[in-house]
């Protein structure tokens, strides 16, 4: 039967609430009210400030058990549970489900909060037999179109400083996520229309691997909104997820910030920076950049030649009262851009990167070196136009001899090489973080930079501190994701900046799209903007 659409507007929230025989167990704070099925532990209903965000009844969790043998996964969540029992206490919800072929338990809590919103946390027990490799929690179905309104509806996402995205921006990107530590800055996302809506936040002060997900499904006009836990590749580990908090925010995501600020403040990663820890001061002082190739374009001319370096900055400073100039030079590496690890000798030389340097130093002009990263090149295609010019490389001998050892291991047990995505790019692996040769080598490749006179030291292509996980056991970490992969980064990062400045007290280090755990080993950061 085809119903008018009046109707559906009055039938289908009555469908999200009713779902079992006895009335939903509710809870509701500031602006926020969730409901959920006392037979299935679905959540029915979720509203803000009134407003119905759930496009269906959501599954809470998810979990993923793979057989350490196979490495073959299976997703389960309540459906598949032999019996769910939901409890009601003071200000509280429990949803206990049994996966009885799996030989699991999974708890999930839902408390009012202090702050107005709601937490969730999930426990799951230890699988006998299997290998629990991620927790999602929460798991929220939701309207993409917010309170009726395309046109006002919001997703905001937390990479780099944060970007938007519109209903258009996600019919035509319809994938949103963001791993944590690393290409999430921050712990939140929030979807809201023109009265408000929801936001989404990690309370985790460990700062466990996780991805923050809202994909957009245009089928049903609905974003699932989600936070994965990955875990370590363990067998018969339990795990309990951290904090998340829910909460009615306004209609920006200046306002879930807002929410999200108190609490981010008070953490680790936050503290004020004083005295040898603080950024130096040059950083402050009002710097105009300017980008910059020591390498020939494809024509043969360089954008500015080693000689005219201080009148271009000079000229330059006077043109828009600039007091100081940041020098983004590119193509310093032996090897060409962007060829990593093996930087030196400098091109053209170490000596004439360290006189052009020098000669723009008078004028209060300073360098950044972009280093890239944890990235390997195995092999590059030469490109080149009259403006542009990569070289070809071919790495290959050399990775096999010294590289296969110190790279990412991937899941299958080979190691994790990504081919070509841009034209400068080519075939590449990532060091492992926590490998002693990559703990050596961003000290030692800090020193030699600051020696010939580059103040910033940043850490390129691997952006908010983002790396894969290494399922090696060879390289002194658990096997997949896990904690060791900030502190590892953590480490290099520490060590790093530490060896630029025991040469020169002006040094800094930098790093592309921001991540706050990293916070307290960088002076200063790179970010665009990602809006849709």
């Amino acid at each position: 039967m085809k119903y008018p659409r009046w109707a559906l507007a009055i039938v289908l929230p009555l469908a999200l609430c009713v779902t079992g025989h006895a009335s939903p167990a509710t809870l509701e704070t500031r602006g926020l009210r969730i409901s959920i099925d006392r037979a299935s532990g679905d959540i029915v209903s979720l509203t803000a400030h009134g407003v119905e965000m759930l496009a269906q009844p959501s599954r809470q969790w998810v979990v993923r058990l793979t057989d350490p043998a196979s490495r073959q996964s299976q997703w389960l969540d309540s459906g598949h549970a032999r019996a769910t029992e939901v409890s009601v206490g003071a200000g509280l919800i429990r949803v206990r489900s049994i996966l009885q072929d799996a030989g699991v338990t999974v708890e999930a809590v839902w408390k009012q909060d202090a702050s107005g919103g709601l937490t969730a946390r999930c426990s799951v027990s230890a699988p006998p037999k299997a290998i629990l490799e991620s927790v999602t929690c929460p798991v929220l179905k939701l309207r993409a179109t917010v309170d009726g309104d395309r046109d006002a509806t919001r997703l905001f996402m937390p990479g780099g400083d944060g970007f938007i995205a519109t209903h258009a921006g996600m019919v035509k990107n319809p994938w949103a996520g963001r791993s944590y530590p690393g290409w999430a800055s921050m712990q939140f996302m929030a979807l809201y229309g023109a009265r408000g809506g929801l936001t989404v936040q990690g309370r985790d002060r460990q700062a466990l691997p996780k991805a923050f997900e809202a994909p957009y499904d245009a089928g049903s006009d609905m974003v699932e909104m989600r936070i994965v836990h990955h875990l370590p590749f363990v067998l018969g580990r339990a795990f309990a997820t951290p904090t998340a908090l829910l909460s009615a925010c306004g209609p920006s995501w200046q306002s879930a910030a807002d929410i999200y600020k108190p609490w981010a403040r008070r953490q680790w990663w936050a503290r004020r920076k004083t005295g040898d820890a603080a950024p130096p001061a040059w950083l402050s002082t009002g710097l105009l950049t300017m980008g910059g190739h020591l390498r020939p374009f494809g024509m043969g001319k360089r954008p500015v030649e080693a000689d005219q370096w201080p009148e271009v900055v000079r000229r330059l400073k006077e043109a828009f009262g600039a007091s100081g100039v940041l020098l983004d030079l590119r193509e310093w590496e032996h090897d060409g851009i962007y060829t990593s690890p093996f930087y030196f000798p400098l091109y053209p030389s170490d000596e004439e990167v360290k006189r052009i340097l020098a000669s723009v130093r008078p004028l209060n002009a300073r360098a950044t070196a972009m280093v890239s990263g944890l990235q390997w090149m195995i092999e590059r295609k030469a490109y080149t136009t009259d403006t542009y010019n990569v070289t070809a490389f071919d790495g290959r001998e050399r990775f096999e001899r010294e590289g296969r050892q110190v790279c990412v291991i991937g899941r299958d047990g080979q190691p994790d090489i990504a081919e070509p995505y841009f034209t400068w790019d080519g075939a590449k692996a990532r060091m492992c973080p926590a490998h002693a040769f990559t703990q050596a080598h961003f000290p030692a490749t800090a020193r030699r930079l600051a020696e010939a006179g580059f103040a910033i030291f940043e850490f390129d292509q691997m952006n908010g501190g983002q790396c894969p996980p290494c399922y090696s056991s060879d390289h002194g970490h658990e096997p997949g994701p896990g904690p060791w992969m900030r502190e590892a980064i953590s480490r290099f990062m520490a060590a790093t900046r530490k060896a630029g400045r025991a040469v020169s007290r002006e040094f800094a280090t930098s790093l592309e799209d921001p991540c706050e755990v990293y916070l307290p080993h960088l002076d200063t950061y790179i970010s665009r903007a990602g809006h849709t």
